[in-house]
């Protein structure tokens, strides 16, 4: 696993780059918005690269992790030492405990509870239940993409 380091938050992902450069984390819109460049160390030669494995992690805790497919028009990204990628990486606070978003962000405010504080009517609650449902059919498809992007590596390696 390679780490790296962006302010209070540690990536982390399993292949063959490095982070480098200026590294951005910021706070917003329930996400937590990250911007790294990953430089590739190895291989020699071209390779695909299906996914990675990323992980976030904060005061010791996991907070996010995922298998993000890495495709462009149906193709793997070749990778190859030399190269690199400028990256972004969204994790919606949805997706964390919101324990360690307030151990994280002590002082924020509104961040963690703001639909349980809510007096809505019955309307609202209706469209709140349909956001609610997007946002399980949006990670559902994101697993499925992973899997997906896995299944695709497999079948290329002939694993």
């Amino acid at each position: 696993m390679e780490w790296g380091f962006v302010d209070n938050f540690k990536l982390g992902r399993y292949d063959q780059a490095t982070y480098r450069g200026e590294s951005i984390v910021s706070f917003g819109d329930k996400n937590i918005h990250f911007y790294f460049r990953l430089n590739y160390k190895a291989p020699a030669l071209p390779q695909p690269n299906w996914f990675f494995d990323m992980e976030v992690w904060a005061m010791g805790h996991k907070l996010f992790s995922q298998r993000m497919p890495t495709e462009h028009g149906g193709q793997p990204w070749q990778i190859v030492a030399g190269i690199y990628h400028d990256l972004a990486l969204d994790v919606s606070l949805n997706m964390i405990d919101p324990r360690i978003v307030k151990e994280i962000k002590p002082r924020a405010i509104g961040l963690t509870t703001r639909h349980g504080n809510m007096h809505l009517d019955l309307k609202r609650q209706r469209i709140l239940a349909n956001v609610r449902a997007g946002e399980r059919a949006v990670r559902e498809m994101s697993a499925g993409d992973a899997k997906a992007a896995t299944e695709k590596k497999n079948k290329a390696t002939g694993r």
